[in-house]
């Protein structure tokens, strides 16, 4: 994503746009004032968000919750302990009793009943972390840094970044995590940060850079998704000096391929393991492009596949290559007018996604589809 120009930049219906242009500027609209990007804004007027799942709990996980609260309480620490993480991993249906036990059970329970609920909001926070990071990097990818100056049009782009980095920077520890986010929200928000810091070499960004890649060498990942996005967050800090062991890149390629060898019908874990072995090894003889990836027509992919596929694509065969062009054809032939053009549209910009979260994360994925580089 680094230090090159963007390839891709396909015209839109509306004269003098792309679709870069136009996936930047939604997400530049449905930025919280916060910096983050996830939830829905008060001033939005997309289509409604998907009805909520039915609140009421049953019965037999109200008993258990219950128990899990009186363990609390138990005499030996190692029952407490684990009532606490059962309680924390049942997330938000236990916040009620919980509520109650902060208030009025024993002071043992009290505090750990506390403990719990800042744990189960934290959680909360996982998908904030990822959707901020995916749109940061989609900015990144079309050029524009914390220190860009506004578009012809007046539209900051630079603040729009400056805001979403604070952010991320605010959610993240002192020992590089960002708390409450999974193992791929966290390779995400490393990601985001060395690149933000590679393309700027900004003192500010590169400690908190340093410490989130060194969280991630520390915590290798136990699912695909997230050992791809550790993977590519490595090259990254690679590409701007931000050193670690060796060997974090090849244990992570390694499990990734592991993980094909358990998934052989997934496509995501196919191209992802084709990248990183280019990342990794710096050469293609690794690289099989009649894995079924030329083959696979993108209309068939969830917006995640169709950019680890795009990027497996490229980085094996483009972007002269006859492969890629093939593919790239096909791409554009389903993404252009998949993309809401319509004026005055709260959505413009966007592809069709239920939910404000699942609008940015389609959005900033299908974005990066368009943003491909050499590395």
């Amino acid at each position: 994503m680094m230090l090159a120009a963007v390839l891709v930049f396909w015209a839109s219906p509306q004269q003098g746009e792309d679709l870069v242009g136009l996936g930047l500027r939604y997400l530049a609209r449905h930025q919280a004032p916060t910096g983050a990007w996830g939830r829905r804004q008060a001033s939005c007027d997309c289509p409604a968000e998907p009805p909520p799942p039915d609140p009421a709990v049953p019965a037999a996980l109200v008993a258990r919750i219950d128990a899990l609260i009186a363990g609390l309480d138990d005499d030996d620490f190692r029952r407490r302990d684990q009532a606490l993480a059962d309680l924390i991993d049942i997330g938000p249906p236990a916040q009620p009793r919980l509520r109650s036990a902060a208030a009025d059970g024993s002071a043992e329970a009290q505090w750990r009943a506390k403990r719990a609920l800042r744990r189960i909001g934290v959680l909360e926070t996982s998908e904030d972390v990822e959707a901020t990071s995916m749109a940061l990097l989609a900015f990144l990818g079309a050029g524009y840094t914390q220190l860009a100056r506004p578009v012809s049009d007046g539209t900051d782009f630079g603040k729009v970044v400056k805001e979403g980095l604070q952010w991320l920077l605010a959610q993240e520890g002192p020992d590089g995590s960002f708390e409450g986010a999974n193992a791929a929200a966290q390779a995400w928000g490393a990601l985001a940060l060395a690149e933000a810091y590679g393309m700027t070499a900004s003192a500010p960004l590169k400690e908190p850079a340093q410490k989130a890649i060194d969280y991630i060498v520390a915590h290798p990942a136990m699912n695909a998704r997230a050992l791809f996005y550790q993977g590519m967050a490595l090259k990254s800090a690679e590409l701007s000096e931000l050193p670690f062991p060796g060997a974090a890149s090849e244990r992570t390629v390694r499990a990734l391929a592991a993980k094909r060898a358990d998934e052989p019908a997934s496509i995501f874990i196919r191209a992802a393991t084709q990248v990183l072995q280019i990342f990794t090894y710096k050469t293609k003889q690794r690289v099989d492009l009649s894995a079924a990836l030329p083959g696979i027509d993108p209309c068939r992919m969830e917006m995640e596949t169709v950019y680890a596929v795009g990027l497996a694509m490229f980085q094996a065969d483009g972007p002269s290559g006859p492969a890629w062009k093939a593919y790239h054809e096909r791409l554009r032939e389903w993404i252009v007018p998949g993309q809401d053009h319509v004026s005055g549209k709260c959505e413009r910009g966007t592809w069709a996604a239920e939910g404000t979260r699942a609008r940015i994360r389609t959005s900033a994925l299908a974005t990066l589809s368009c943003e491909f580089y050499y590395r």
